[in-house]
């Protein structure tokens, strides 16, 4: 820390071994939190903090970790009975905002808080954080609850709970969640015919640019680092999509469900992969044994899950599709199996 100020204002007492200040003032240009929980740490610990402060006031021009920088940061709050109450706090961060307010008890060093992410750069967030939120890039918005029983930036959620909500507009999928990818499941490569077709589509798909959207929304409670996804809506002119499961964010495994949407133009360049699509050939009296392992049924429940296609008023026909994903996201063989929804 350097170029700090305290400013304790007048009229503070002294009673009983006890201080109470009406107001303290406090000013930084450059906060290092890693630092300051050092010297935190090197203090030992407290049975009681013997002081209250009625009003704290503050602003730090800087405050960095080795994993993200805020800017402008300015916060409201006060000090009684050992809890830390910041009612609320503003900083500049990946060229949007972070607004909220917490709680902590300074001795039992736990933390609750409320955060509102505003307009965030998702292009600028830590990759383990896009992973989650399947996008590359985007305007992130987003309302957090968390409790942790630690007060560690770098462990705190190591040991939290956590709720949130989320919309991302305007961006580009992660490669995780493109649909390349997911034509490139285990029971499509497994046939060497549909593998060899199949390689002379994917250019083809990738310059119709079904990774962007218009919109994602997701809701995930996350718990000791493993999220629980409720789900993650996410519509665009050439492909939506409809996602929930269980993810590790310490090892990136994901185990969960793909429901997807996309215009029929786009499976007619799928080749003899894309014909397996077609209605009235998946839904004949006596299907293949291949066309079973590329069909599978989709209760209307399910089907009402995925967004409409965006901005492609002119999409009359579109196909459904069911993608089970079980492993870590950057192995391909994570992909088990594509399959064409039928209606019911």
């Amino acid at each position: 820390m350097k170029d700090i100020e305290f400013d304790l204002m007048s009229n503070f007492e002294y009673k009983n071994t006890a201080l109470t200040v009406n107001l303290l003032k406090f000013s930084s240009n450059y906060v290092n939190i890693q630092n300051l929980q050092n010297f935190s740490s090197n203090q030992g610990s407290f049975n009681s903090l013997n002081f209250e402060i009625k009003k704290i006031m503050g602003n730090i021009l800087t405050l960095e970790n080795p994993d993200f920088l805020l800017n402008s940061i300015s916060f409201e709050g006060n000090l009684k009975n050992n809890d830390l109450d910041i009612s609320s706090f503003s900083a500049d961060y990946l060229n949007g905002k972070i607004l909220g307010e917490f709680k902590t008890n300074l001795i039992k060093k736990n933390i609750k808080t409320n955060i509102k992410l505003k307009e965030l750069n998702i292009r600028l967030l830590p990759s383990k954080l896009k992973e989650i939120l399947i996008a590359e890039s985007g305007k992130l918005n987003a309302e957090i609850k968390l409790k942790s029983n630690n007060l560690n930036i770098n462990d705190i959620l190591l040991d939290s709970e956590v709720d949130i909500y989320f919309t991302i507009e305007n961006g580009e999928l992660s490669q995780f969640a493109k649909l390349e990818r997911f034509l490139q499941a285990g029971n499509i490569l497994s046939q060497s015919i549909l593998k060899l077709s199949l390689n002379s589509a994917l250019s083809v798909i990738n310059k119709q640019n079904s990774g962007d959207f218009k919109l994602i929304e997701g809701k995930a409670h996350i718990q000791h680092q493993n999220a629980d996804i409720e789900y993650i809506k996410s519509q665009g002119s050439n492909m939506s999509l409809h996602l929930d499961g269980k993810f590790n964010m310490q090892n990136q495994y994901f185990k969960g469900k793909v429901l997807g949407r996309i215009p029929l133009t786009t499976v007619n360049v799928l080749g003899n992969f894309g014909e397996f699509s077609i209605d009235k050939k998946i839904k004949a009296t006596n299907p293949t044994a291949i066309e079973k392992k590329f069909s599978v049924d989709i209760p209307n429940d399910e089907i009402e899950k995925i967004p409409e296609l965006a901005y492609n008023a002119s999409v009359s026909q579109t196909r459904e599709f069911v993608v089970n994903i079980d492993g870590f996201i950057k192995n391909l063989n994570s992909i088990r199996d594509f399959k064409w929804g039928i209606k019911n």
